[in-house]
This record gives structure tokens, C-alpha cells and sequence, in this order.
């Protein structure tokens, strides 16, 4: 397994604001007490506030900066190796008299072999291509090229069974459930 790679490794530079960021988040140092005749007060209203002195958030900054480190490479575009296909595919089209039904956009029939060609060209030559058209002749094709050049037969139009004899065999109505 290849490891990932960097689709734009040239925005990692922007890694290197993380020393400005870590200053940035450091808290605010106290500023310089001057001793003074009123120390002793001083002291006494800052015990009587009950203020604690700063401290590092360290979970709180570890956290935001593994989250931005997370943001830039994520930026960065990792892009994981791809995986070999399937070394064959089976294609099985429809040869019935309904795919020879005529359309505004040309027929079912034609509309998927079209798509079939063009998925084909987009196939990998390493991929073992086969073709099976059913209805009422079975008929094999192999290689992607071969199916290519082939020229398919048209489905046939007719049926191998009257349509007028099959509707005298059901009745008029259709009986409803539960009645």
C-alpha cells in the first residue's frame, strides 16, 4: 500500500505560523508591581478578590494547535493512492423486442449502446471486456475492441407469442384483494 501523497504541498509553509499562534495564545504577563507606601493595602484588596494568578491552559492550546496543524494539512490536499480495478467486467444488454420500441431520442436499444461505447473507451485496455446480448438469440462478444467494431444486431420487433392470444388468456378485470 503506497502511502498518501500531497495534492499542493507548496500551503504547508503555512505551518510555520505556529510559533506566532502559540505566542499569540500565551496569556498576558502581570505587569510590574512598583512598591509603594500603599503595598500593604494593595495586597490586602487583592487577597480580599480572591484572584488566582494565571495559568497556562496547556490541554486547551495542545488542542487548538492540533487542530490547526489538522486544518493546514488538510489544505494541503491529501490524496490517497488508487486502486486497481476489477480485471474483468461482464456486460449483459438487453436484446428484447422492447428495446427496439421506437422513441423521440432514438430507441432504449440505441440510447444503450451509445452509453455502453462511451464507458467502454473509458476502460482501461488491461480490463478483460465481455458482451452479452440476450432476447431471442443469445449472442457472446469479447475484448473491448472487438465490441467496439462490432456492429449489434437490432432487436428483433416480434415476439415470439401472439399479444392478442396472451390478453384473451387474463381476465377483463383484475381481481382486488381482500374482496
Amino acid at each position: 500500500m503506497e502511502p498518501p501523497t500531497l495534492s499542493h504541498p507548496e500551503r504547508l509553509w503555512v505551518l510555520l505560523l505556529l510559533p506566532l499562534l502559540w505566542w499569540l495564545l500565551q496569556p498576558l504577563r502581570p505587569r510590574v508591581v512598583l512598591l509603594t507606601a500603599h503595598l500593604r493595602q494593595w495586597l490586602l484588596a487583592q487577597e480580599r478578590l480572591r484572584r488566582r494568578p494565571i495559568r497556562r491552559h496547556w490541554p486547551r492550546l495542545l488542542l487548538l494547535l492540533l487542530a490547526f496543524t489538522a486544518g493546514v494539512l488538510a489544505m494541503a490536499g491529501p490524496t490517497a493512492a488508487g486502486r486497481t480495478g476489477a480485471p474483468r467486467l461482464l456486460v449483459l444488454l438487453d436484446g428484447s423486442a422492447s428495446m427496439a420500441a421506437a422513441r423521440p431520442g432514438g430507441s432504449p436499444f440505441d440510447q444503450a449502446l451509445a452509453r455502453l461505447r462511451r464507458e467502454l473507451l473509458q476502460l482501461p485496455a488491461s480490463v478483460e471486456v465481455q458482451l452479452l446480448l440476450g432476447g431471442r438469440a443469445p449472442q457472446q462478444w469479447r475484448g473491448r475492441d472487438t465490441i467496439l467494431a462490432a456492429q449489434l444486431p437490432v432487436p428483433a420487433g416480434t415476439l415470439p407469442w401472439s399479444l392478442r392470444g396472451w390478453r384473451r388468456r387474463w381476465p377483463t378485470r383484475t381481481p382486488r384483494c381482500g374482496r
